[in-house]
């Protein structure tokens, strides 16, 4: 049950960075750049026209649907400067930029994104998984610790921090940390009772996982020391013979 309820958990947070599969192009990347172009410099003339921007994010899409992410960066960008205020165009033009590998851009687009909009949970979850993606777990770690931080009453956060800590990094101290803190989530006044629920479930899930991890690595530890004993007793019988050999055979 814990397995799969971790692999849902990943798979729902890994299609925060995914765009739709590419369909068959019904219009070329040449003729999309062209509509840009044009859409671009009416905007240009008319920065709020809320019909230009409405078909802005309908070549966006095309763009997306076709594969053509270059122009889809291109308006994505447009519609953000734009419609600052608008966070399903910055999540979308973030997507884009990690779709065509600008990892770079698209951390200081999440970072900036978080510090003016510290609301925004989705940028959280999307900075926590693109260094995930990246098997920077510890960083990851760090971006949920923020989110928790800044939405305390949430249990997304101490879940996956919980996760985090348990399966990738083995950090059993920082696992039950975070464990605790989803029961506290699941405690508070405020909590609905699905929310109570997952909390509790979870949390259980977790902490029993982590305490058959802390035995398993008890025993690993266990065996490591007898190996060094052995290990050290064979050295010192081994250097015990060759000493022996040694003064049995000296010049006499």
């Amino acid at each position: 049950m814990g397995r799969r309820r971790s692999r849902l958990a990943a798979a729902v947070a890994g299609a925060l960075l995914v765009l739709p599969a590419a369909a068959p192009a019904q219009e070329g990347a040449a003729e999309q750049a062209r509509r840009a172009d044009a859409l671009l410099s009416e905007l240009l003339r008319d920065e709020g026209n809320e019909e230009l921007l409405r078909r802005a994010a309908v070549l966006r899409e095309d763009c997306l649907a076709a594969g053509n992410y270059r122009t889809a960066e291109l308006v994505a960008g447009q519609l953000v400067a734009r419609r600052p205020s608008s966070l399903a165009d910055h999540h979308r033009y973030i997507r884009i930029l990690l779709a065509r590998g600008e990892r770079e851009h698209a951390r200081e687009n999440l970072e900036g994104l978080i510090r003016d909009i510290p609301s925004d949970c989705t940028a959280y979850r999307m900075q926590a998984e693109m260094h995930a993606s990246l098997g920077e777990a510890r960083k990851a770690l760090e971006v949920h610790a923020r989110h928790h931080k800044e939405h305390p009453g949430e249990a997304g956060a101490p879940y996956a921090m919980a996760s985090l800590a348990l399966r990738d990094l083995r950090d059993y101290d920082a696992a039950r940390a975070a464990i605790a803190a989803l029961r506290t989530v699941g405690k508070a006044p405020a909590a609905s009772p699905e929310t109570a629920a997952f909390c509790r479930e979870n949390a259980d899930l977790l902490a029993a996982e982590a305490a058959d991890a802390g035995r398993q690595a008890e025993v690993l530890r266990v065996h490591a020391r007898r190996l060094d004993r052995m290990i050290a007793g064979a050295l010192a019988a081994t250097l015990g013979a060759l000493l022996a050999g040694a003064w049995l055979t000296r010049r006499r």
